[in-house]
């Protein structure tokens, strides 16, 4: 079996997870005043689709360990870790850059120079806007371009715990599963006790709780279902099943995204000022 078998589905799954943070987005822009009750229910019901970033962050945990894993208790040959994390930025990365400087210069044009943009700018390319609520968005007018940072560090988290993992015994992989689990919320508590400066917006609900450490914590135990999805796998000799999949994400993390949405309503602001 190919330990690079992707999970049956996945295509179908990060196309729904993309129409979800779209139809999210455009629904914020939508006006809550004179709305019948179905039509409210509805606005609240989309308001919840922000859980597909959670799915984003599954489908990146599982799939870019699923290798490791196959190969670890299959005892075949492990992937290449450098392979793999160029290949993972040279898919991200291109498209990414290019929208990120084409809407940086949209900003410039349209707004003129501001105080710090160019740092936010830097902070964007290198994947470290997460360290500041000044940096959280990378620009004004394109705010989804945070989730990037947040992904690349969990890719980087994903492949230390694999390298780590296959360089001991198998008995000490819970062991090392909770090191790593108390090294993150511990990172997590100091992180959100510095003090960082309360700008307006949207930033202002997410920073500092939003953090790679937290996140981390969510790619950590998408790690572990897909050791259990691949020690079941090589039990059962059948294909790993996206429907399992779907129930472990509805059971267990949709809670964590659950928001109490009011008719006030209100559209998320990315800009700083």
């Amino acid at each position: 079996m190919s330990q690079a078998r992707p999970l049956a589905g996945f295509n179908g799954l990060r196309a729904l997870a993309c129409l979800s943070v779209l139809f999210y987005h455009l629904n914020q822009h939508r006006s809550v005043t004179n709305l019948s009750e179905w039509n409210w229910d509805l606005y609240q019901f989309t308001e919840m689709w922000p859980v597909a970033v959670s799915l984003f962050f599954i489908l990146s945990a599982v799939t870019n360990s699923l290798p490791f894993w196959r190969a670890l208790l299959k005892n075949g040959t492990m992937p290449n870790i450098r392979e793999h994390l160029t290949s993972r930025f040279f898919r991200i990365a291109p498209v990414y850059y290019v929208v990120l400087i084409f809407t940086f210069i949209l900003v410039l044009g349209l707004d003129g120079p501001q105080d710090g943009m160019f740092v936010r700018l830097f902070s964007g390319l290198t994947f470290l806007s997460w360290v500041h609520p000044f940096t959280f968005f990378p620009v004004d007018i394109n705010g989804p371009l945070w989730y990037i940072s947040y992904d690349m560090m969990g890719v980087l988290l994903v492949m230390w715990t694999m390298y780590v993992l296959s360089r001991v015994r198998k008995i000490y992989i819970p062991l090392i599963f909770l090191l790593v689990s108390t090294l993150l919320i511990w990172w997590h508590i100091v992180f959100t006790s510095l003090p960082f400066p309360v700008l307006d917006g949207i930033v202002s609900e997410w920073f500092p709780a939003y953090n790679p450490f937290i996140f981390g914590l969510h790619f950590l135990i998408w790690v572990m279902i897909a050791w259990v999805l691949v020690w079941q796998e090589k039990k059962t000799r059948t294909r790993l099943d996206l429907v399992r999949l779907f129930f472990y994400h509805k059971r267990y993390m949709t809670p964590l995204f659950s928001l109490d949405h009011t008719r006030s309503g209100g559209s998320p602001v990315y800009t700083l000022s």
